[in-house]
């Protein structure tokens, strides 16, 4: 379904709605407009003007930053036990120079 403000909305997914490129919304978390960022705080801001529009959206950006920060904290700490469950210990003849990995991390 193509989003309802995709008209209206400057970004890519909106443009490429509106030129039929795509038939539906870029989203994040499962391909549908209404969880969609911006058609969420829209919805939330829809009549409201001036400075409580700015601070709907200065909260709006908080909440989300901090949702994503805690779905980075999630996964790094499922990866991190993933890593200690298939990682044995080196001994310390095995430990690699830093600057060699930097090297043969620059070319690929």
């Amino acid at each position: 379904r193509i989003c309802p403000i995709a008209g209206d909305c400057k970004s890519l997914c909106g443009v490429l709605q509106v030129r039929g490129v795509r038939d539906i919304p870029i989203a994040s978390e499962d391909g549908k407009y209404e969880s969609c960022d911006i058609y969420a705080f829209r919805n939330m801001a829809e009549g409201v003007e001036g400075g409580v529009r700015k601070d709907i959206a200065r909260e709006w950006i908080r909440q989300r930053n901090e949702k994503a920060r805690n779905t980075e904290r999630q996964q790094a700490s499922i990866f991190d036990a993933e890593t200690e469950d298939t990682v044995a210990p080196q001994a310390d003849e095995d430990v690699v120079d830093a600057s060699t990995v930097s090297v043969q991390a620059s070319m690929f």
